[in-house]
């Protein structure tokens, strides 16, 4: 009951899966809008995201991300930056075997919830009914970004002064 009102913004991550994606839609008897085709249904259960580059706005009115592509191990996870930076609490599945650092800071800082595919309605359930919870994540999360930035900056000053080992001095 406590996720009647409950909204959900499904964006595929590659444009050839949005016509499968709203066949599932469909095919559990949800109603929904698309980005690219609005809606017939005057409050649709899904909203789905059919055009790329969008993301952003959607995160904005998010209270909780859940990265599917964590869910499978055919994908491998996704990037949980985005979101994060939005301030969104984010789920993810236990397969983020593509950004293995990204994930372990994140989980070593409280910043995301893992859990395995049984596990997200009760978390899902546990986060929308506490707005605590939900901050802590968010600040764990914006705290994290913030400790990362300046990487790149780091990264070219070690390669600056390593290069003449492998390169060589200008001369």
């Amino acid at each position: 009951q406590q996720l009647d009102r409950l909204k959900v913004i499904i964006a595929p991550r590659h444009p050839e899966r949005f016509a499968v994606v709203s066949g599932l839609i469909e095919a559990q008897g949800l109603s929904y809008a698309s980005w690219t085709k609005g809606s017939t249904h005057s409050n649709p259960q899904v909203f789905l995201v059919d055009t790329m580059g969008v993301l952003r706005h959607c995160y904005q009115l998010a209270d909780v991300a859940i990265v599917a592509g964590s869910f499978t191990t055919k994908v491998g996870g996704h990037n949980i930056l985005e979101a994060q930076c939005f301030g969104i609490p984010v789920i993810t599945g236990p397969y983020m075997y593509s950004q293995p650092q990204l994930i372990e800071n994140a989980l070593a800082h409280n910043a995301i919830i893992q859990t395995d595919i049984n596990g997200i309605q009760g978390i899902l359930e546990s986060l929308l009914s506490n707005a605590e919870k939900r901050s802590e994540i968010s600040k764990n999360a914006l705290s994290m970004i913030s400790a990362m930035k300046g990487s790149t900056q780091a990264t070219l000053s070690v390669i600056h002064d390593m290069a003449p080992q492998f390169f060589g001095s200008k001369k």
